[in-house]
């Protein structure tokens, strides 16, 4: 593994989504699906307003547009759906 995921899975299990989310914005230019599925995840469990939300339900839906013929595809409908509740 390369740093940069070291570093999300290790914010990830301190549970420092705050800091996740801003590290990979800022570290990641081009997000693949599977970031892009992390990011929308840690967006949620940091903060609960209608643009954090929006944004992730946004991130979801990309994912599973992105990849919708793949476990990773399948993984963020179900995200997005879950959100959605």
């Amino acid at each position: 593994m390369n740093e940069q995921f070291l570093n999300i899975k290790k914010l990830f299990k301190e549970k420092k989504f705050t800091e996740l989310v801003f590290y990979i914005e800022t570290e990641f230019i081009n997000k693949s699906s599977q970031i892009k599925n992390i990011l929308a995840v840690a967006r949620l469990l940091s903060q609960k307003n209608f643009d954090t939300y929006s944004q992730a339900i946004q991130e979801f839906k990309d994912v599973y547009l992105q990849e919708k013929h793949t476990q990773l595809g399948l993984e963020g409908l179900i995200n997005y759906i879950n959100a959605l509740k």
